[in-house]
């Protein structure tokens, strides 16, 4: 009788066991197949995504370059400009200085001919030589 019930038990028991065996293989297989269709999509959408960044990334570096290029024109033209002034100015000055010591000859000429009346007119003597007449 003991053992009756033992293989009752144990019929029991695998009628059991063999339904929820059975199941979990089914759901394993189930959600595999779930799980492996969902990695698709994500590495389908994963790809859209990278492309669009990589399309995205492109547009943006060619702003930048195009930025860089504007403001590169815009420091040579600056660059230009003050090379511009300066040489300008250096010019003014030249000019400046020129007028400068040629006003201190004319004076200083002046002055000598002021403190020597005779060295004037041999100057004038001179200027009305041959060499500086008209012909």
């Amino acid at each position: 009788m003991e053992e009756l019930i033992t293989i009752e038990l144990i019929t029991t028991l695998i009628i059991a066991c063999i339904p929820a065996a059975i199941s979990a293989i089914i759901s394993y297989l189930v959600a595999r197949k779930n799980a492996s269709v969902q990695i698709l999509t994500l590495i389908e959408n994963n790809k859209h995504e990278i492309n669009r960044l990589m399309e995205q990334h492109k547009v943006d570096l060619d702003s930048i370059n195009e930025q860089h290029k504007l403001d590169m024109e815009s420091r040579e033209k600056e660059h230009a400009y003050k090379l511009e002034v300066m040489q300008t100015e250096h010019n003014h000055e030249l000019t400046r200085k020129e007028k400068e010591l040629e006003n201190t000859a004319k004076y200083t000429l002046l002055s000598d001919f002021l403190k020597n009346p005779q060295q004037l007119m041999e100057f004038i003597k001179f200027a009305e030589s041959q060499g500086f007449t008209k012909k």
